[in-house]
């Protein structure tokens, strides 16, 4: 098999940089390999639609010019790579320059070349530009890739909140450890544009010029210390982090076109991870990402409600006469008529046979995970008519009373899924791990579901895991406004501008303690004492349009702001698509999002959310032989797990 064509070398002077690029690319020892006298760290990295880039990561020897140009020299001989990458820290050469910030280089500014007379030294311009391209894409990186860039760095030494500045200027080079202001400040003035000072820039970019064929080359810096009396080495680790994970989300970006053609589906067996698991795990280590859960996570528990609430209502709803015996199928077909919303077909084919229900009934042809998706579809429309009727019928109380009879029955049958547990337990493992960088044991601050079951809750009481819970009231006097429970609090109103009171880490709080929060928008059967839960048409309807004017405002800026990974739901599911347009107005996601399903979209689906920046990642590996939820889950334990390493 041919071996795959590098496309990006990323060259580090020191141990702490090049860990920090390790740690940024999830790169361990098992990647790790020796070429002639020469070690190097070699990596692929996934990018959308299967597509990669294999990337190559070494270490000088020394620092300095001179050994930087020899490594480069080595490392474009030994693998002819399309682009070569200069990360790591360096000193600012001007005072306006911030501890932390980034700095990109225009072009390369060698200090030291010059002519010693008796009148002085004669300075000797010389100076590398970096690559066209190359400069243009990192000038222009996508706005979501900016924001997750700075989201996925560790807390600054100082302990401020500020977020590092991107410049855009020149990177002066040289042999020496500049420590000295008056040094500093006559190397400065060489050029106006210098931004930072440092060793091996020069070196790298001399090298990767002077091919034959010019290898692409960009350096990429941020600022460690001021160059002066004062340096040391305090903010060197952070800084690290700042170069190390500008340059992975660079090349998320994309900046060039990946040189190997996009794996094979499915990937082969050596492969480590497939693409959306190990970018999941990725949002997850910088904490990121926002789990939004269906009720699919627990489709059967949702059937049964339906079902058992249809057995226990259908006496007060559908008079029975003589001894005919009423099914739920009845009593569904007797309160929605005919046509039903859910029937689609051209009247010159209409059918006597509902097409749902016959597929359904079908199951030499009809998936497990098909037919379970198909039943939770009509259950959750089933669960809406009757309440709404029974509501019209009786009244709202004795619909509660009956719902909640029936959900202490379920509640007792259910037990926390895979999933659950997984989330319940992520927090503590990354904490043991320090991630994310910037609040370690928070891989989300969010959660938010629209189920009203407490399983999710309980998985996290079982993990002794603090959590907070907002949730949504459905009816009554306080009908379409939030509530808010604390970790070991009492329960309260919140509204719109009561951001200070929930566990908000920066830059949406600040809470001495974060820890996530489940936001359920439709409410929860647990606080029995006020009808808290969605259960009708009407009610979905108020929910939507109250919204955005009673959540905490801090929680809506997450949710608009962060990458979304959708579970639960089918592309279809419509409740889903009034939440979209409820929180994304223009339709749209800003940052990358997943919705995770086992259903088979139309074409009409697939475009509507590849255009909300929404990819629809498909768990069944075959139509006959789905993986399961746990089976995600498993392979997303081992994904973070190896990314930690």
């Amino acid at each position: 098999m041919e071996e795959s064509k590098v496309d990006f070398a990323i060259i580090t002077a020191i141990e702490l940089e090049r860990q920090a690029v390790c740690q940024a690319f999830g790169i361990g020892d098992q990647h790790r390999i020796r070429e002639g006298d020469r070690t190097y760290w070699k990596i692929q990295l996934d990018l959308v639609e299967r597509q990669f880039y294999e990337i190559v990561v070494t270490q000088l020897p020394d620092v300095a010019s001179i050994d930087a140009a020899l490594a480069a020299q080595a490392l474009i001989t030994t693998w002819s790579p399309e682009a070569v990458l200069m990360v790591g820290i360096a000193g600012a050469a001007k005072d306006k320059m911030q501890l932390g910030d980034l700095v990109l280089g225009k072009e390369v500014y060698y200090y030291e070349r010059g002519k010693d007379t008796l009148t002085g030294r004669l300075t000797e311009h010389k100076q590398y530009p970096a690559d066209s391209k190359l400069w243009d894409r990192a000038t222009k990186m996508a706005m979501e890739k900016l924001a997750s860039w700075k989201l996925s760095l560790p807390k600054k030494p100082d302990g401020t909140d500020t977020y590092p500045n991107k410049h855009e200027g020149v990177i002066a080079s040289g042999e020496r450890v500049i420590a000295h202001t008056e040094i500093r400040n006559e190397i400065a003035a060489k050029n106006r544009k210098i931004d930072a000072i440092e060793m091996e820039g020069y070196g790298v970019s001399s090298a990767a010029w002077k091919q034959d064929r010019p290898v692409r080359c960009l350096v990429i810096r941020a600022i460690s210390d001021r160059a002066d009396t004062q340096k040391n080495d305090v903010w060197q680790p952070y800084a690290a982090a700042v170069a190390a994970e500008f340059t992975k989300h660079f090349l998320l970006d994309r900046p060039l076109p990946p040189r190997n053609s996009p794996h094979r589906v499915p990937r082969p067996q050596n492969a480590s991870v497939t693409s959306p698991c190990r970018l999941i795990a990725d949002d997850l280590k910088s904490g990121n990402l926002i789990p939004f859960l269906g009720p699919g996570i627990n489709s059967s528990f949702y059937i049964d409600l339906a079902f058992d609430l249809a057995d226990l209502v259908q006496d007060d709803l559908v008079p029975r006469n003589g001894e005919n015996n009423f099914q739920n199928e009845n009593l569904i077909h007797t309160l929605i008529g005919i046509p039903s919303p859910t029937c689609h077909y051209w009247p010159p084919d209409e059918s006597i046979e509902c097409p749902m229900l016959k597929k359904m009934a079908e199951k030499k042809n009809c998936p497990r995970h098909i037919e379970q998706g198909l039943r939770l579809a009509v259950s959750q429309i089933n669960l809406r008519y009757i309440s709404q009727y029974y509501i019209l019928r009786n009244n709202l109380e004795s619909l509660y009373d009956n719902l909640y009879a029936v959900l202490e029955r379920l509640d007792k049958k259910h037990r926390p899924s895979s999933l659950h547990q997984f989330l319940a337990k992520l927090p503590h493992l990354m904490s043991v791990h320090n991630y994310p960088r910037r609040s370690p044991g928070l891989p989300f601050q969010l959660i938010v579901t629209t189920n009203y079951d407490d399983l999710l809750e309980r998985a996290f009481l079982d993990a002794q895991q603090p959590f907070d819970v907002v949730f949504y009231i459905a009816d009554g006097l306080e009908k379409g406004k939030f509530k808010h429970k604390p970790y070991q609090g009492d329960v309260q109103t919140i509204g719109a501008n009561d951001s200070d009171r929930l566990p908000l880490r920066s830059p949406w709080g600040h809470s001495p303690h974060p820890h996530p929060i489940i936001l359920k928008l439709f409410g929860t059967w647990k606080e029995s004492w006020e009808n808290n839960f969605v259960a009708t048409e009407q009610q979905m309807a108020h929910l939507i349009s109250t919204l955005e004017h009673n959540l905490p405002t801090s929680l809506v800026t997450i949710l608009k702001k962060g990458n979304i990974l959708f579970m639960g739901y089918s592309p279809s599911d419509s409740d889903l698509q009034l939440l979209m347009h409820c929180f994304w107005p223009a339709n749209r996601i800003t940052g990358k999002s997943w919705l995770l399903h086992q259903a088979k979209p139309g074409d009409l689906e697939q475009e509507l959310w590849k255009s909300r920046n929404v990819a629809l990642l498909n768990m069944a590996s075959s139509e006959d032989e789905p993986s399961s939820e746990d089976e995600f889950v498993k392979q997303l334990q081992r994904t973070i797990e190896a990314r930690f390493h």
